[in-house]
């Protein structure tokens, strides 16, 4: 359900309606989320997913350029996006035009995730399915035959869960009794962690490959780098969209092999660099 997601869901709806789509979720919308500066590039995605507007109404932000301090020298990195001294402060919600095709926003991920997801959801008809967990995917050979769902998890703010002084597991136990919807669904369920309760952080990785038989991985999933230099969208949105042609091509009859070969080692090498 997060850019990524949404970015591919849209593009796929736009250019092949005839195509179906199912967005999984583990959570639920709106969320919280670490904050997001942006790269120019997702504002041309943004505006091809037919959400700028959307977007633009939320009235995040407006980013011009950056600046990053190096080291124990401070060797400074200014750069801009677009000259600030030639920039007019154009009444918003403005279009996708002129200047504004040169700039890019700082966005609240709680409140710009959701937004693209009811786009995906209201204006192209994508199905999508929240508090949702992917617990397992199942496969014969390379080929994806089908998913095992779970929709147990707790979420609560990390402040919560500090000043309870307890450990994961006994929280989660504790909002699993408090809940008696979910307690009675749970009455004759089997821990499949052997009653350990996981928790995850995220961290730099890579995929050994983002294509396969019947399966694509886009976004984070595929790889995340370090957050420094604020490309993690920019990879999201892009690889989505990347992912999106391809199915699309592949639809219409093109050559797999290649185009995924091609997907694989472009995207793979984004991350790297």
């Amino acid at each position: 359900g997060g850019p990524s997601g949404t970015t591919l869901a849209s593009l796929v709806k736009k250019y092949n309606p005839d195509l179906s789509i199912l967005i999984l979720e583990k959570e639920k919308f709106p969320r919280e989320h670490v904050g997001e500066s942006q790269l120019p590039g997702i504002s041309s995605i943004l505006d091809e997913m037919e959400v700028w507007d959307k977007v633009e109404a939320a009235n995040f932000p407006i980013k011009l350029g950056g600046s990053y301090t190096w080291g124990s020298d401070n060797d400074a990195w200014d750069f801009d996006f677009y000259p600030a001294e030639e920039f007019s402060d154009e009444p918003r919600p403005a279009k996708f035009e002129g200047q504004r095709k040169h700039t890019a926003f700082q966005v609240e991920r709680d409140r710009y995730d959701e937004i693209l997801l009811r786009h995906a959801e209201e204006h192209f008809g994508t199905v999508v399915r929240e508090e949702t967990m992917v617990r397992e995917i199942m496969r014969e050979g390379d080929r994806v035959t089908g998913l095992k769902l779970d929709s147990v998890g707790l979420i609560c703010p990390s402040d919560y869960y500090k000043k309870t002084g307890k450990t994961p597991k006994e929280v989660y136990l504790q909002a699993i009794q408090e809940q008696k919807e979910i307690h009675a669904l749970l009455k004759d369920a089997k821990s499949s962690t052997d009653g350990n309760v996981l928790t995850t952080k995220n961290w730099s990785h890579l995929a050994d490959r983002l294509a396969g038989e019947n399966w694509w991985i886009i976004g984070e999933a595929g790889g995340f780098a370090d957050p420094i230099l604020a490309a993690g969208m920019t990879l999201a949105h892009g690889s989505a969209r990347h992912a999106a042609y391809s199915i699309l091509e592949i639809e219409r009859g093109a050559d797999e092999a290649w185009i995924k070969k091609f997907y694989d080692e472009k995207n793979r090498r984004n991350i790297e660099q």
